[in-house]
């Protein structure tokens, strides 16, 4: 009996042992590793990115800008106090610029789009700038042009209630935060 006991407490550490070592093995592989032959699409996204910046009211922050706060990867930060507007930032070609800005005040806007507008007229302006939609969950809807991608969010009226536009470096893609 006591020797099933033992058996038991030795398999239970070599089970142990084997997830953390398979563990570590995975977060060496989700390092940054640059995609080779994408360096046109990722001009053509800071191309992007600088269309946005120019003809968007983000706050005061600025697409793949440095912060104005001091921010940890995946830590969102308020951009103005009293509001739920935040930015945050991850790895982008091996630096941790904003890639991530979410609105829900009216006063902000990205390409003109704001909270408030309806569905079909942030539909048009998006197709209109060469975006292209994907798939999304419901009363939400995506669209994406290299590695920028917009989304908002949308009531039953299909009146917009929050905005949301990131940057997403496929390098990154698959690393736990």
């Amino acid at each position: 009996m006591k020797k099933n006991w033992i058996i038991l407490i030795v398999v239970i550490i070599l089970l142990i042992g084997t997830i953390i070592i398979v563990n570590m093995i995975e977060r060496k592989n989700n390092r940054y590793i640059p995609p080779e032959g994408d360096e046109e699409i990722y001009q053509l996204t800071e191309e992007e990115v600088a269309r946005v910046n120019a003809n968007s009211n983000l706050l005061g922050c600025e697409l793949l800008g440095e912060a104005p706060e001091p921010s940890t990867d995946s830590l969102m930060v308020d951009i103005r106090k009293d509001t739920e507007d935040y930015y945050m930032c991850f790895q982008y070609r091996g630096k941790s610029p904003i890639t991530a800005i979410n609105l829900y005040s009216a006063d902000a806007d990205i390409y003109g789009i704001s909270v408030g507008d309806t569905v079909d007229s942030a539909n048009d302006i998006l197709i209109a700038e060469g975006y292209v939609r994907t798939s999304a969950p419901e009363n939400t809807f995506n669209y994406r042009k290299h590695y920028v991608c917009i989304g908002f969010d949308f009531d039953d009226n299909g009146v917009l209630v929050g905005l949301g536009i990131c940057i997403e470096d496929p390098a990154y893609r698959d690393i736990e935060y």
